[in-house]
């Protein structure tokens, strides 16, 4: 599809005919919205109504048909029911009308004759090359020519919705209404507003790679309930990031209902949520985690295009302020910025009744005096290279308001920074936190999402480039057996620790033996993968009385096991030498999905991984930069490797290959996971590995 082309008669449409409008005093029903909506918003090209019940429709005259249109217009919009969706589309195809929009419900979405009936519908506009918004849609708003071909109540309210920076693609028509009244709310702006609805024909990522060349969008908000192709919809996130757009999207179904009986870590922890955020971020997208950090963020990237930085500048008129300040901001993981000897040094000349501390007090001086926000606000920024700045704030004089606001903005404009108003006092009616937003100023009635916004900006602003490698498929098949496997994994660069398997006690005396002291042992069944779960793991094993005696102690856990799993198959013990101690278990998995690929995760590890539950995840293949990232990204993980001696290029060295292994054997694979990788001040080795290919079946 070539978008620009194609899509311009449904989102730039010069003339539009609305099928089954109906006259204004019919104003109960959701036909007579449109047209009045269209005048209202000043709709630059022509208007025809269509019903042969009238005569005129809001002054303008009112067509038997498409047929007897003056003209073929860009765009139709369907008002009447489903049955009569199919019969309009064959008169658009006789006066060669290129788009529509399909409000009518009862198609897929129904399922049964409706999904019959959307097939229909959609082979016919595919023969005749029309472009279909819907069907089962609130429609589509273009607020720079006025076109307003949807349903929308914030459309019918006194005040108009401006045009501005921040389109919106969405699946749901009320999750739509609520981002566009939230954001109205602040003095946010809209370019288009797009409910996508049964995608029959254009779906999300078109309508995104259209918006990409919008010279006039500076942020695009996506409301998902599905990713129907993904290829598709990862081209547009490209599109939008190569056009420079902040992208912020919310997909329903990140739950993780089911984990319990998902195979091995990997799949009770990384799901396909986890898939497409690792696959969206790796282009750019900030994943939100609910409609509120949606509503957040997109007013934080809205009024500013501000670099952010990973610590901020607090201030307030309030210690109690700073205090909750400084608790939401430790909440968010929001450093605030150290303040120098010289700028402690500044801040106390200019209010010496203040303890100059980031966040800093303004106290009730900086209202009696003009001029001290303003000093205070050089001072902070000529000492710290902190780029983000959260202003709590009360009540103060009606007087304030409009002078702080003009300070506030012309010091972020000047000094390049990013400056947000927390609204302590909550928010009225005309209250003076309207002259910050008037300014270019997000208000905040709640810290909490203000912080968690400025952090994720922080950490998609570190997140590296990403250069997505093709691996090629392997040739190789994944072995069935243990060792094959782990010989796969050797081949690929990993370092396994020493290992053997016996079958009896005595062989697992001479094995033990032979490897030296410590060792461990565990029963090596492909159908159990929680082994310490059920007593099947023995470590610390110092002699051959131990190993003799450990042995045994599997053997007779493995049997009692028999009951409930039948199909165990005839015991085999693994003893593996053990790593001297003091070394750290880290967890790394790949899961593939059938969508999005592979996503690599990795996090602490041993026993601690599920009860942790604290992955990080990204899409491989990793480069060194990305796997690196990845590791110091991750809050637990990342801590415990930067305050230990531990050798993180062999760690990053093993992350990198292990991505390129599930990369080239995605085909054949389901989950991969190696758990523990023990990394210590020598190097990093895989001590266990559990594999689930397309040919293993379920796995208890």
């Amino acid at each position: 599809m070539n978008t620009s082309a194609t899509l311009r008669p449904l989102l730039d449409a010069k003339s539009v005919a609305i099928v089954g409008a109906v006259p204004a005093r019919d104003h109960g029903k959701l036909a007579s919205k449109p047209i009045l909506n269209l005048q209202r918003y000043g709709f630059r090209g022509s208007i025809y109504p269509v019903n042969p019940k009238f005569d005129s429709i809001a002054g303008l005259t009112s067509y038997q048909s498409l047929s007897d249109l003056p003209e073929a217009v860009d765009c139709v919009m369907m008002l009447r029911n489903a049955d009569y969706a199919l019969p309009t589309l064959h008169e658009m195809v006789e006066r060669e009308i290129p788009a529509a929009v399909v409000c009518s419900s009862g198609f897929a979405e129904i399922g049964g004759d409706g999904a019959e009936r959307q097939r229909e519908l959609s082979e016919s506009a595919r023969a005749a090359q029309i472009v279909l918004c819907g069907p089962n849609t609130n429609g589509l708003l273009n607020f720079r020519n006025g076109m307003m071909l949807g349903f929308h109540p914030l459309l019918e309210q006194e005040r108009l919705v401006r045009a501005g920076s921040v389109s919106v693609v969405s699946h749901s028509g009320t999750v739509t209404g609520a981002i566009m009244a939230r954001l109205q709310a602040a003095d946010v702006g809209f370019g288009y507003v797009i409910s996508a609805g049964n995608e029959a024909i254009v779906q999300a990522a078109d309508y995104m790679e259209y918006i990409a060349a919008d010279d006039d969008t500076r942020v695009v908000v996506l409301y998902l309930e599905q990713v129907r192709d993904a290829d598709r919809f990862l081209a547009s996130c490209e599109a939008l990031q190569r056009a420079g757009k902040t992208v912020l999207a919310l997909k329903a179904g990140a739950s993780k209902a089911g984990a319990e009986v998902a195979f091995g870590h990997t799949g009770a922890l990384v799901g396909s949520h986890e898939a497409f955020r690792a696959a969206a971020e790796a282009r750019g997208v900030i994943i939100c985690e609910g409609l509120e950090d949606l509503v957040a963020l997109t007013k934080m990237a809205a009024t500013s295009a501000a670099a952010p930085s990973s610590s901020i500048i607090g201030l307030s008129m309030s210690g109690g302020l700073n205090g909750l300040m400084a608790d939401a901001a430790d909440r968010g993981s929001v450093p605030f910025e150290p303040l120098t000897e010289a700028t402690i040094g500044r801040l106390r000349e200019i209010v010496p009744i203040s303890s100059p501390t980031n966040p800093f007090d303004l106290t009730g001086l900086a209202v009696d005096r003009p001029g001290v926000l303003d000093q205070v606000l050089d001072a902070l920024a000529d000492g710290t290279s902190a780029k983000e700045y959260v202003f709590s704030l009360g009540l103060m004089p009606d007087t304030t308001w409009p002078e702080w606001s003009r300070v506030c903005s012309e010091f972020a404009s000047r000094r390049g920074v990013r400056m947000s108003v927390y609204a302590a006092s909550g928010r009225r009616e005309g209250d003076g936190y309207g002259f910050f937003e008037r300014a270019g100023i997000p208000v905040y009635e709640s810290i909490d999402p203000l912080m968690r916004s400025l952090r994720a900006f922080s950490a998609a602003a570190a997140r590296p480039a990403t250069q997505l490698r093709v691996v090629p498929a392997a040739d190789k098949r994944i072995p069935d057996d243990v060792p094959g496997r782990r010989e796969l994994l050797t081949e690929w660069g990993l370092n396994y620790i020493p290992y053997s398997f016996v079958t009896d006690p005595d062989a697992a005396v001479r094995s033990s033996s032979e490897m030296g002291y410590p060792v461990a042992m565990k029963v090596a069944s492909e159908a159990i993968a929680h082994k310490a779960k059920y007593g099947l793991i023995a470590l610390d094993v110092h002699s051959e009385d131990e190993a003799r005696r450990a042995y045994e102690r599997l053997s007779d856990n493995f049997e009692a096991l028999r009951d409930t799993m039948p199909n165990l198959g005839t015991l085999r013990v693994e003893t593996q030498k053990m790593l001297p101690r003091g070394g750290m278990e880290v967890f790394i998995g790949a899961k593939v999905d059938p969508d999005f690929g592979v996503t690599v995760s990795a996090g602490l590890g041993g026993g601690l991984v599920e009860a942790i539950a604290d992955l990080s995840s990204a899409q491989a293949p990793l480069d060194e930069v990305r796997a690196r990232h990845l590791l110091e990204s991750n809050p637990i993980l990342g801590r415990a490797l930067a305050g230990g001696k531990w050798d993180v290029e062999a760690l990053v060295s093993t992350l990198v290959r292990f991505s390129e292994m599930a990369s080239a054997m995605a085909g054949q694979l389901d989950e991969v996971e190696c758990n523990p990788v023990v990394v210590s001040s020598e190097g990093a080795w895989v001590v266990d590995d559990l594999w689930l290919t397309r040919s293993d079946g379920e796995t208890p």
